[in-house]
């Protein structure tokens, strides 16, 4: 919350860190998810492709339009991002995520008029080689199959450099019927 390492404990402030293992025990893939267990804070999809984060019942309007400024900033890797298009994608290769409830201008911008949501990804480790997959598939009632899959690869090139790649794949057949072409 003050942009250093501390306990949660000791901080002033309402804060809410969810670390990697939590991520994968409690199934956290997006931003929707956050609202089962962030006390005070509702992620709500609107219009189809837009997310609107609140805070405390703070938030952006259902009627603003798509480059408005955020009542919530969303932070990745301490970087700002304002559009809420880019809240559509998966917490892929996440090392944390913290929520911070209540005005955060001082440290994160006005932006942050209800509170910041940090998305902190894993770095490359010069430590050891690592890598690792996740494959779901599956088929709804309708016979449709859905298909995602994520790798991640750690490769130390020397003792002060590493390189880290992380792919992901996501198909799912649509749910609407062409009658005109026959096509899902």
């Amino acid at each position: 919350a003050e942009k250093r390492d501390e306990s949660l404990q000791s901080v002033s402030q309402a804060v809410t860190a969810i670390t990697d293992s939590e991520i994968e025990a409690k199934n956290i893939t997006s931003f929707v998810d956050l609202s089962s267990i962030v006390p005070g804070v509702t992620v709500a999809k609107n219009e189809g492709y837009k997310t609107i984060i609140s805070i405390r019942g703070v938030g952006n309007e259902t009627n603003q339009n798509a480059i408005a400024a955020p009542s919530v900033a969303y932070h990745m890797d301490g970087i700002f991002i304002a559009s809420p298009f880019s809240l559509q994608t998966d917490f892929i290769d996440v090392q944390r995520i913290e929520v911070l409830r209540g005005p955060e201008g001082t440290y994160y911008g006005a932006s942050s008029v209800s509170g910041t949501v940090r998305v902190i990804t894993n770095k490359p480790s010069t430590e050891a080689f690592e890598y690792g997959a996740d494959i779901t598939g599956g088929s709804i009632s309708d016979g449709e199959n859905i298909y995602t899959g994520e790798a991640v690869v750690n490769i130390p090139l020397s003792d002060t450099t590493a390189i880290r790649l992380v792919g992901w794949y996501d198909k799912a057949n649509g749910f609407i019927d062409n009658v005109l072409t026959s096509r899902t």
